[in-house]
């Protein structure tokens, strides 16, 4: 149906949105930002998290090393944007987890593949206390409501084919009202 002629990863953290004068105060939000996990998936307060980290960690919570880690995070950003304006695929498959942006604990599916003919990439209510974060993570997104063809034949056919190879995935053609994108500790 489809042939796969490249594949591209990386990360996604409102540190990449970010302006680099702000990576520090990161401080401030995470230990506030709920479902923090150690390595083995266990969850953890920030406390315990920094006690667990290699005390190496703190050479590179400087500024200088703040600086040299944003400006080669730009730097590869560009390059994944020149590889892929290079192939202009026709078909752009984006897989992501989805850490409590648009679902929470009451339905977080494992896999979820949607198969609407649109989706809307849209601004968020944002209700955390931090305007530097809030700013960082708007950047996710168009400034205006934009609405983008989804390959829908492909979509249903990716469904289908990981059904018959026994995965239990959601599917959805819409998506539910967004109500903000993260949830604070408690």
């Amino acid at each position: 149906m489809a042939s796969i002629v490249l594949g591209l990863g990386t990360s996604h953290t409102p540190m990449l949105n970010a302006r680099c004068e702000d990576w520090p105060r990161f401080v401030e939000s995470d230990p506030a930002i709920a479902r923090q996990q150690d390595k083995e998936g266990r969850l953890r307060t920030y406390d315990e998290l920094v006690a667990l980290a290699d005390p190496a960690v703190k050479t590179f919570l400087t500024q200088a090393s703040f600086e040299a880690r944003f400006a080669r995070a730009e730097e590869d950003i560009e390059k994944l944007n020149t590889i892929l304006a290079h192939h202009a695929p026709d078909i752009i498959v984006i897989i992501g987890d989805d850490q409590n942006e648009l679902f929470h604990g009451e339905n977080m599916p494992a896999f979820l593949v949607y198969w609407g003919a649109e989706i809307e990439s849209r601004q968020r209510s944002r209700n955390l206390p931090w305007d530097w974060y809030n700013a960082a993570n708007t950047r996710y997104y168009e400034p205006r409501p934009r609405r983008f063809p989804v390959a829908d034949v492909l979509a249903l056919h990716i469904i289908d084919r990981l059904m018959d190879d026994g995965f239990d995935l959601a599917q959805s053609s819409h998506l539910p009202e967004a109500q903000g994108c993260l949830r604070l500790a408690e």
